[in-house]
């Protein structure tokens, strides 16, 4: 059984990843730990669909995601994997 969830669920699952990020990669900026943390959702939900874009191609939501997916990685990357400057 294929869950999709709808309305806010849907808006919440989807964007909530995204912003922790933006907040992951502004608390980096300022050199604390956390920001790590709170990119790390939009890391791996990156990661998730871009997978699932290869595998199974774009469908309905094709365009939506190849925007949203290299926007997810770049700011993941940006808060978990960007080195530190010391």
């Amino acid at each position: 059984m294929f869950y999709a969830p709808e309305g806010l669920t849907s808006a919440v699952i989807l964007l909530g990843p995204l912003m922790l990020g933006v907040a992951g990669v502004w608390v980096t900026a300022r050199g604390h730990w956390a920001g790590r943390l709170l990119g790390a959702p939009a890391l791996l939900m990156g990661v998730m669909f871009g997978a699932a874009l290869v595998k199974d191609g774009p469908g309905y939501a094709g365009v939506w995601l190849l925007v949203y997916v290299p926007l997810l990685l770049v700011i993941g990357w940006l808060s978990v994997i960007r080195p530190r400057p010391r």
